[in-house]
């Protein structure tokens, strides 16, 4: 009970009039048996609240990684279908999420007002550049630097400033809850457009890899170690379709920047790597 006693939960169930729940442990490297008491106790203390005060709403903050699975791979994926089968969803991570995703939508089911948020990827503020240093794709960025080399995949990186996911979960907190909303830019940028902004040669992934691997201990990318396969990595992914999240949006003047090469430079100099 967030720590509290029975006297206080009760309380602060009496005092809520709607609940952001954005918290979570973020680690693509552990097991869902090591993030399961956060990501989804915490989600069922939350419930536990909102069912208290007689059906607080509630916003929860899951993850579009929910719908990587066997069964939506290269579907059309929109705000109204909900990630039901699990099969192939890799990493603890989405897996702690999809179960708690699944507990918001039972809740939902049983009268709650709930609305779920699935991001995909996150970055740093579209105007400053300033973001997670440590996330993923900020240490392959730093990464790329540093070797002057750019794996050339074969898909592109979709990038939602965190500014713009903020701005758009504070408006919706004032609709009522029961909708589900998707942010995914459809604004991508490739690896070309990447090495174009670092001034850095692309080369094909195992050369990429074996630079990288010859220094890793030195390279901002050693945390995630475990991606450096030695083929060269293609992911089908979902058709994400954030259409109704978008027009809800635009009539609040929110509107996604999109991942181009402006972006990735901000972001850049946000790191002093340009």
């Amino acid at each position: 009970m967030f720590g509290l006693g029975v006297e206080r939960f009760a309380e602060l169930a009496g005092e809520v009039d709607v609940i952001c729940h954005n918290g979570g442990v973020i680690n693509f490297a552990e097991s869902y048996g090591a993030l399961k008491a956060v990501n989804v106790g915490g989600s069922v203390e939350v419930l536990r609240l909102a069912a208290l005060g007689g059906g607080i709403p509630v916003h929860y903050v899951s993850t579009l990684g929910v719908h990587l699975g066997d069964a939506y791979r290269g579907v059309r994926v929109t705000e109204v279908d909900e990630p039901v089968d699990p099969a192939g969803v890799r990493g603890g991570y989405n897996q702690s999420k999809w179960v708690a995703d699944r507990l918001m939508a039972e809740a939902r089911r049983r009268g709650v007002p709930v609305s779920v948020h699935r991001p995909a990827r996150i970055g740093g503020d579209s105007r400053t550049g300033v973001g997670n240093d440590g996330d993923y794709f900020s240490r392959l960025l730093a990464t790329c630097a540093r070797v002057s080399m750019v794996p050339d995949l074969p898909y592109e990186e979709d990038v939602a400033p965190v500014d713009y996911v903020a701005d758009a979960i504070v408006y919706l907190l004032g609709r009522p809850a029961g909708e589900d909303y998707h942010y995914y830019n459809s604004a991508t940028i490739c690896y070309g457009e990447i090495a174009e902004v670092l001034g850095a040669r692309l080369v094909p992934w195992r050369e990429w890899r074996e630079a990288v691997v010859g220094r890793l201990a030195e390279l901002p990318i050693a945390p995630f170690a475990t991606v450096l396969s030695e083929e060269t990595p293609v992911f089908s992914r979902p058709v994400f379709d954030c259409s109704r999240t978008e027009r809800v949006l635009a009539e609040a003047g929110i509107v996604c920047p999109p991942a181009d090469r402006g972006l990735i430079r901000a972001y850049l100099e946000a790191m002093c790597l340009i």
